[in-house]
């Protein structure tokens, strides 16, 4: 008995927690006021399933499969990013910057987000590296 009261109290608190508005806001951050989000579509075979580092120079480091995306929040400024992985062709490859983009500069807004794609760079059916850009731009 003692036990469903407690489970119905905690019931009470989670209800009790939510706003009237009906919807959860984060708290708000004075920092961390932008965003860098990346999208990593789908590319052929082993590509997508060699990880790949997206490098936010003096920020977090992203890590993406092929068809992932991820944003990471940042102070508003202005960023070098660019993406490095092992060689996604070379099952041996031990060197984490085999491959490695020239880096991008971004312009994180405050309040706003940057969007950026990464794709393999080279002919379709030979990628020799990767490419990083504003999204719209990588093809």
């Amino acid at each position: 008995m003692v036990r469903s009261q407690s489970l119905i109290a905690a019931g009470v608190l989670v209800l009790g927690a939510i706003p009237q508005t009906g919807s959860l806001r984060w708290p708000a951050n004075t920092v961390l006021k932008s965003q860098i989000c990346v999208e990593r579509p789908g590319d052929t075979g082993r590509l997508n399933v060699r990880a790949a580092d997206v490098v936010i120079e003096g920020g977090p480091t992203l890590t993406l499969l092929g068809e992932q995306a991820a944003c990471a929040y940042v102070q508003p400024g202005r960023y070098r990013v660019w993406v490095q992985s092992k060689d996604p062709f070379d099952r041996t490859s031990a060197n984490p910057q085999a491959w490695k983009s020239t880096p991008l500069l971004v312009t994180a807004p405050a309040n706003d987000r940057a969007q950026l794609e990464v794709c393999g760079a080279g002919p379709s059916t030979a990628y020799t590296n990767w490419k990083i850009a504003r999204t719209g731009r990588c093809q």
